[in-house]
């Protein structure tokens, strides 16, 4: 079957990966207007996404080097010979990846947009495999070719799930962002890490993440749902800890939304630099594990 991922080397195809092709517009609840597309793949991302696979690809820093379809040919040339397509795939639709397109988005707007993007992808992609009797696949999380005959579905959403492995992957792509000099969207990975962990706790309460799509109102529910308030007869010192969750949560709210001017309306932008954004990374980690850690002894399961 990896002989049929040739199907996909076209530059058609390939500039819908690299999020060069947009494939239509949304209108969000504010307002505003969002392209569907593929995320943007720069050169030096899809030259980092080359060397998680294995493929020895560098990205030309002084210039003179492929253009960015070139480099994306070049990691899908090596995943056909080295039958790595469907994990090269799989990382492209990954609702991580989406974290950029996503961020205007409220809660409530999240998963469908993201499944609006990759069930228009798909479509124009497998528009252009009919002819050759396959099309792209994304179940269960993973994407893959199938013959079109296969009763298979085009997509199929997964239930968003968090664990301890989850956080430390956001947390670690998060932190290549900061190596690259990316500190906004460390920022937007940071809040991302905090949204998805306490969306998840709050739904295994059956209940729904509250409308507002801001990370102190989900807290906020969080608290309410698990009773984490202060609490007189608690040793004072874990009050005290307590009560910084707060500001950790505060903090990353008002450093994402002022250095992506979000809001802030007035204020000087904000001035992040790396230690800056490391601190923001670590410290949303470190509350989403606490706040896993309280579900699961809530309902005395592991994650």
């Amino acid at each position: 079957m990896q002989a049929e991922y040739t199907l996909l080397n076209r530059r058609t195809i390939i500039d819908i990966f690299i999020g060069d092709e947009k494939l239509g517009k949304h209108v969000l609840s504010n307002g505003n207007t969002l392209d569907i597309s593929m995320p943007y793949l720069s050169g030096p991302q899809i030259c980092t996404l080359a060397q998680e696979l294995g493929c020895p690809l560098e990205y030309a820093w002084n210039g003179g080097g492929m253009s960015r379809w070139q480099y994306f040919k070049t990691v899908l040339e090596y995943c056909i010979d080295h039958q790595k397509c469907v994990l090269l795939l799989t990382r492209l639709f990954q609702r991580g990846q989406f974290t950029k397109i996503l961020e205007e988005c409220t809660i409530d707007e999240v998963d469908n947009v993201y499944e609006l993007c990759v069930n228009r992808v798909l479509k124009i992609i497998n528009d252009e495999l009919r002819l050759g009797g396959n099309a792209l696949q994304f179940v269960n999380g993973r994407c893959e070719l199938h013959p079109i005959h296969e009763d298979v579905p085009v997509y199929v959403p997964l239930i968003k799930t968090i664990s301890y492995e989850e956080i430390a992957n956001l947390s670690e792509q998060a932190m290549k962002c900061i190596e690259r000099g990316d500190f906004q969207s460390a920022l937007t990975k940071s809040r991302t890490i905090l949204e998805d962990t306490f969306a998840y706790v709050i739904r295994q309460k059956g209940e729904e993440p509250g409308n507002k799509g801001d990370i102190k109102n989900l807290y906020m529910q969080v608290k309410d749902l698990y009773g984490m308030h202060a609490d007189k007869d608690m040793d004072r010192r874990i009050n005290v800890l307590l009560s910084g969750l707060e500001k950790i949560v505060d903090g990353i709210r008002d450093m994402r939304n002022e250095y992506g001017d979000a809001h802030g309306k007035g204020l000087p932008k904000l001035k992040v630099e790396r230690h800056h954004a490391r601190l923001c990374v670590n410290s949303a980690t470190a509350m989403a594990e606490f706040i896993l850690s309280v579900y699961m002894k809530a309902t005395k399961r592991n994650v």
